[in-house]
């Protein structure tokens, strides 16, 4: 039944801690943009801001992803005046980092990442219990530039994209809004998350 599985795929969700450590200049901010709606779906300007905590390096995300998928995203310092500065990891820091997140289930395997080989400063992530991440919640409520909608799908860029110059950020280019039929296949990835089935998205575009 449709209501029933757009249900299930908004409790599919894994509440998850992002720690990355590193110093920024004077009035810069580090957000994080990637493929899932709550990452900002490529786009900057709905990326989520990471908080720095008082000893000044380390900056925290506690957002929520759907389970079972792996997530695609890059971190950005961002000055004041808006220039902004993308940092993924490869030998030039032009590739994005693949975040895998838990099944949501007793048992699973935990969040991780892929790798981190080559991002200038290290990063780690922590899934969050449902109390865990309530308290998380209440210290922080505001604070996020973004605030994600549990069960939307994640954005995939479209093919042929290539390799960008250091520092900077995914294609200009990205997939278009998808269709109601990957919307479906989206909620039953979600939903087959929950059962204990690891899932990966995958979209084909096509250009007229």
């Amino acid at each position: 039944h449709p209501t029933a599985l757009i249900a299930m795929a908004e409790q599919s969700q894994a509440t998850v801690r992002l720690t990355a450590r590193t110093k920024v200049a004077y009035g810069e901010e580090l957000f994080v943009c990637g493929s899932a709606a709550s990452l900002g779906s490529w786009d900057l300007s709905h990326a989520a801001l990471m908080q720095c905590k008082q000893d000044g390096d380390a900056w925290t995300l506690v957002t929520s992803l759907p389970c079972g998928v792996r997530v695609e995203l890059k971190l950005v310092t961002k000055q004041q005046g808006g220039l902004a500065k993308w940092h993924g990891i490869g030998s030039g820091g032009d590739d994005n980092l693949v975040l895998e997140t838990s099944l949501g289930r007793a048992g699973a395997k935990s969040s991780h990442f892929h790798s981190l080989e080559g991002l200038p400063f290290p990063i780690e992530v922590q899934d969050l219990t449902a109390e865990e991440a309530e308290a998380e919640a209440g210290a922080t409520s505001g604070g996020q530039s973004h605030q994600e909608t549990p069960g939307q799908a994640i954005a995939v860029r479209a093919p042929g994209g290539g390799a960008q110059p250091a520092g900077y950020g995914p294609p200009a280019q990205v997939a278009p809004a998808m269709s109601a039929e990957v919307q479906a296949a989206a909620m039953l990835a979600a939903h087959a998350g929950s059962a204990g089935h690891a899932v990966t998205y995958t979209t084909t575009t096509t250009t007229t």
